[in-house]
């Protein structure tokens, strides 16, 4: 019994221990000059406006509830990009990109804004007025 109270408690700090590692290396992202990417996404890379890509998988059932908050964004903002990290695997590797959903906000080159997980819509729209 004692044994198994240990098994419990280890795979919790360690799941627990995998989520703040990802939270604060995507933290440290912030700030820093964002990759050289693909001639698709170089048009909002050029622009002043903020461009938004959002990092999902077709197998992520977190994704799921962010496609129509994405899809929204695509209809008021020039520069939303859904970046599949099955087929686009070089430029999820560009981002560090651990785990999906994730959402990148870039402007003026530099990388804004790094979201990981679920997100509402309200927290992104801030994100995006903020920068």
């Amino acid at each position: 019994m004692e044994t198994l109270l240990y098994l419990l408690l280890g795979a919790f700090c360690l799941l627990f221990g995998m989520q703040y590692f990802v939270k604060i290396k995507s933290a440290m992202k912030k700030g820093k000059p964002a990759p050289e990417l693909p001639k698709k996404y170089e048009k909002g890379l050029k622009s002043n406006a903020s461009m938004l890509l959002y990092f999902y998988s077709k197998s992520c059932r977190a994704c799921e509830p962010m496609v129509p908050i994405i899809e929204r964004l695509k209809k008021s903002q020039p520069f939303v990009f859904k970046v599949n990290v099955q087929e686009e695997m070089s430029v999820a590797q560009k981002f560090s990109i651990m785990g999906t959903p994730s959402v990148v906000i870039i402007e003026n080159g530099m990388i804004k804004e790094f979201l990981v997980g679920p997100q509402p819509e309200s927290k992104i729209q801030d994100a995006l007025k903020k920068v």
